[in-house]
């Protein structure tokens, strides 16, 4: 399901030039790196370095560069006012 959600995500309503989406990963993970590269560089990957999906967040947090974060997990489809 992450190639719908990350479908979602850039579908937004919401101004492009003020979301930034980082997806973390907590161990390496092949289908979910060539989702992403199908984006064209709209959405950046990071490493946990360690299993679990707090590291994966805490990861997350740390390479953001927005003040607002909001998380969602690969398995979701956000709705397009979700950001909102």
């Amino acid at each position: 399901m992450i190639a719908q959600c990350l479908r979602a995500l850039l579908n937004q309503d919401y101004p492009r030039d003020r979301l930034e989406i980082v997806v973390a990963l907590d161990r390496p993970d092949g289908p979910t790196r060539a989702c992403v590269a199908a984006t064209g560089g709209r959405i950046t990957v990071v490493e946990a370095g360690r299993p679990g999906a707090s590291a994966a967040r805490n990861a997350g947090i740390r390479h953001a560069s927005t003040e607002l974060i909001a998380f969602t997990d690969a398995d979701c489809v956000p709705d397009r006012r979700w950001v909102h």
